[in-house]
């Protein structure tokens, strides 16, 4: 059924299947918590320096905001009164998240370890920006309410927002800290991904993980940095998803645009609501994408499990060195074509499996996951340039050779005198991600499958 759908030829029995809540049916009932109301509260997580800004530019656009900021002592958190007398967790230990979770007063005890674990799944340098998302989503599991918008803003290559000097919430970090406060989950309404190279499988990421959620703001390309259009964007969002507002299109020569298309990085902002589906790009002719996606037969067989699959005897076996090349390109077409404004909402919801699955894969074999892309690539190198050293080739290097590198990286660090510290900080914690990658699926040596 997966091939017929994606050639536009079972509309009908796309509608039978069983529909997700990414439906944009506006008429769907969805899932909601009793005693969640509505309401026009921003939490906002900045990674950045400069964060403190742009919550200050929420403010100024009529929000209220709630902030989530780099503490000034990585991974420390304080907790308490003066009354009570003011405590300090430290998160680089089990023992200091657990006692900071402990303040949270959780109803359940498994729910509680189900939140130590997301915050200590997060880099050391992250911990305390998760652990105060966590305290805030909390008040929901105790049947308070929550701020129902949620944007997250920092430097971003398509796996998660990261700060200068900071730490990154890597999305499956983020994932696992959602799914640990399901209450709050149902209660979040708007988010915005106030970042670059944020749009396309992050909307449909956020659109799984929150079941109620209305509406999406993101970036295809760059983002607007703080002083240089980020307020103009912030005001219009606030704007547009105030109340049980989802406004985020307007017309503009003669076309349903996004909100900002007129304004500067306008044109890279990639918009979602239950009522509208996504806008906010030009999109090629639907047949030109099914088109393109017919030169990947194989590959959608295996990953739908229509066909009897590799190794059987009518197919020759599909190894992953084999579906590695083409996996970026098909998942790339296959995103264009989801979110295509002709794509219905029931071949859409049919085809959710699918692309969960070639993300699946692609993950592990873009190596390692969602952090080993081109502009990470790129930073090592760089850094490895101003110090000196030779460029780590990732396509012929193995996990023990990382682990000299990384030794190399910081004893070259370590007689300073160069400069670039921002650079060779960064540098230094992508080569730690690498390292703390799960090498239960990330294999021994990255060419050999």
């Amino acid at each position: 059924m997966v091939h017929r759908i994606l050639q536009g030829k079972d509309i009908e029995a796309a509608s039978q299947t069983d529909g997700s809540h990414g439906s944009t049916d506006p008429s769907g009932t969805l899932e909601t918590e009793p005693g969640s109301p509505s309401n026009d509260e921003v939490l906002y997580v900045g990674l950045n320096p400069r964060a403190a800004w742009e919550a200050t530019f929420l403010r100024a656009a009529g929000a209220s905001v709630t902030q989530v900021l780099n503490a000034v002592a990585p991974a420390q958190v304080q907790y308490g009164s003066f009354r009570t007398g003011r405590k300090t967790a430290d998160l680089t230990t089990q023992e200091g998240v657990v006692a900071f979770v402990e303040t949270f007063k959780l109803p359940d005890t498994a729910q509680a370890k189900a939140v130590v674990a997301a915050i200590w799944a997060g880099e050391p340098k992250i911990r305390d920006e998760l652990a105060r998302i966590a305290e805030v989503w909390a008040k929901a599991e105790r049947g308070s309410d929550i701020p129902s918008r949620l944007m997250l803003s920092g430097h971003s290559t398509g796996d998660g927002p990261w700060g200068t000097g900071n730490g990154q919430i890597h999305w499956p970090v983020f994932e696992q800290l959602v799914h640990a406060f399901p209450r709050a989950a149902a209660r979040v309404e708007d988010v915005h991904l106030a970042m670059c190279r944020s749009a396309r499988d992050q909307a449909f990421f956020m659109i799984d993980l929150f079941p109620n959620l209305r509406t999406f703001w993101g970036y295809e390309g760059s983002a607007p940095s703080t002083f240089d259009g980020a307020f103009t964007h912030f005001r219009l969002w606030e704007d547009a998803t105030k109340g049980q507002k989802a406004e985020l299109t307007a017309e503009f020569d003669g076309k349903t645009r996004n909100v900002a298309w007129d304004t500067h990085k306008g044109k890279e902002v990639l918009v979602w609501s239950r009522d509208e589906g996504f806008v906010g790009i030009d999109h090629p002719p639907i047949d030109e994408i099914r088109k393109t996606l017919t030169q990947y037969q194989d590959l959608i067989d295996v990953l739908s499990g229509e066909a009897t699959g590799p190794g059987s005897p009518d197919k020759e076996p599909v190894s992953t060195a084999e579906v590695q090349p083409r996996l970026g390109d098909f998942f790339s077409a296959l995103q264009s074509l989801m979110i295509h404004p002709e794509f219905t909402d029931q071949e859409r919801d049919a085809l959710r499996p699918l692309r969960r699955k070639a993300f699946e894969l692609k993950e592990v074999t873009d190596i390692p996951g969602l952090i080993l892309t081109p502009d990470v690539v790129a930073t090592i190198d760089l850094a490895a340039l101003n110090l000196g050293l030779e460029r780590f080739d990732f396509s012929r290097r193995t996990w023990a050779e990382l682990d000299v590198y990384r030794a190399e990286v910081e004893a070259v660090r370590a007689r300073g005198g160069r400069g670039h510290e921002e650079l060779f900080q960064r540098a230094a914690d992508l080569l730690d991600s690498l390292a703390a990658a799960r090498r239960d699926v990330i294999p021994a040596h990255w060419t050999v499958w």
